[in-house]
């Protein structure tokens, strides 16, 4: 169990930038009163992609893919919410 555990934080916290950078797109989304993006932000992350990413990579990489879902999830959500910040900054 410890083996997977140390194998499981080190896959998990390669989301860590990523994480720091959707945090702050969001909280700067809602600050200049762009409230629908931040909040589709927030869902896409914490719930309509996460699920979906979750049962495809552990398909294709077993327990590492549990692990890695998290971070492709943050990945994405901090692209995409560089796209939506650039957008809204801009009106």
């Amino acid at each position: 169990m410890a083996e997977i555990a140390k194998r499981g934080m080190e896959l998990y916290f390669i989301s860590t930038p990523f994480t720091g950078c959707c945090n702050l797109e969001t909280t700067a989304l809602s600050s200049i009163e762009c409230v629908l993006p931040a909040q589709v932000l927030s869902l896409l992350r914490g719930f309509i992609l996460i699920l979906p990413a979750l049962f495809i990579f552990a398909y294709f990489f077993g327990m590492d893919g549990v692990w890695l879902s998290y971070p492709a999830i943050e990945m994405i959500c901090a692209g995409i919410g560089m796209v939506l910040y650039r957008k809204c900054s801009s009106l």
